[in-house]
């Protein structure tokens, strides 16, 4: 038998790599008793199969052959390792186990690995469709436990932009659980995971572009989308302004939402409680006032307020109506 080289390392210290592969391996590859482990997909998933021999280090050849299933010919790609050190990693940091398809319970893993163990799975043994109306769908099929852990953490990412959503149903069909979720909730999932990793079979997420544009929004909130946000409604905006002059693309009740989430709420009040108006800032109103702008007298003498604070103390002030002033 002709010798092969490979990492026998490779599953031993966990990391976002052998995360993804080992969530791709808890859905379709397979522990032997004798120390084989195997991985075998269909022949239009050959090119992914060759990435994991690159991430492997693998120096023999993926093995194609056919297979006739009924009454049609069908073509495969495969890999098999003999290796101790690979079965005993598999089953001490990931849970696999030989014979895993009824009895598989997925491991405790910090989120960031567990976001790339659930893709690597999805890409296994999930699918992603798209129905005639350009609808998403995700769904994942399993045991329930796995099933109950994928669910959670989607939960957890669909609350962070919408927490009204449905985050979909686990059902038992036969011998196995199905996990689906669908529409809205499926492309906020889809997209966040989608962002967070490169290894995933293209042939499966790049449906999400179609969807999104079906939908004409952009679910996921990016850390730069965030802190606009943030600036804008600390300094005062309304929503209503920050949708129209920052956010065309998103709806006023989803912009509410990630207020609440960020609980910005609550630093506005605090802020409120906070700044107390001296003589002095009243006098300031009174000189500037007919000839500049809410925005303007917020931006040079009252940073630490809100541009509806200063609205509100004009208004309180009762000052007379600005003949030339820009509009605020």
């Amino acid at each position: 038998m002709k010798k092969y080289t490979f990492d026998k390392d490779f599953f031993s210290i966990i990391n976002e790599i052998n995360s993804y592969w080992a969530g791709f391996w808890a859905a379709d590859g397979c522990v032997g008793n004798d120390y084989q482990n195997i991985i075998t997909l269909s022949y239009k998933d050959h090119e992914h199969l060759k990435q994991f021999k690159e991430c492997a280090k693998i120096s023999k050849e993926v093995r194609v052959f056919e297979k006739l299933t009924g009454e049609v010919q069908r073509k495969y790609c495969s890999l098999s390792i003999y290796s101790k050190n690979w079965k005993e990693d598999l089953l001490n940091n990931f849970n696999i186990t030989p014979r895993k398809t009824f009895t598989y319970k997925p491991p405790i893993l910090p989120r960031n690995l567990l976001d790339h163990f659930i893709i690597g799975y999805i890409d296994g043994d999930g699918t992603i469709t798209l129905n005639k109306n350009k609808k998403l769908a995700i769904s994942v099929i399993g045991t329930k436990e796995t099933l109950q852990v994928i669910k959670k953490r989607f939960d957890e990412i669909i609350k962070q932009t919408d927490q009204n959503s449905s985050c979909g149903v686990i059902t038992k069909t036969r011998n196995v659980y199905v996990y689906r979720i669908s529409h809205n909730p499926a492309i906020i999932v889809a997209q966040y995971l989608k962002n967070i990793c490169d290894l995933k079979l293209n042939r499966k997420w790049s449906l999400i572009e179609l969807a999104q544009q079906s939908e004409h929004i952009n679910h996921y909130w990016s850390e730069v989308e965030q802190k606009l946000l943030i600036e804008c409604y600390n300094n005062g905006l309304s929503i209503t302004k920050i949708k129209e002059q920052y956010m065309k693309h998103r709806t006023i009740r989803s912009i509410k939402m990630k207020i609440h989430y960020l609980k910005l709420d609550n630093i506005i009040k605090n802020k409120q409680k906070q700044c107390k108006w001296t003589e002095e800032d009243e006098q300031v109103l009174r000189d500037n006032y007919q000839n500049m702008s809410c925005i303007e007298l917020q931006q040079k003498f009252f940073c630490d307020r809100t541009v509806s604070q200063v609205e509100s103390k004009i208004s309180a002030l009762k000052l007379k109506k600005r003949k030339n002033a820009k509009k605020p």
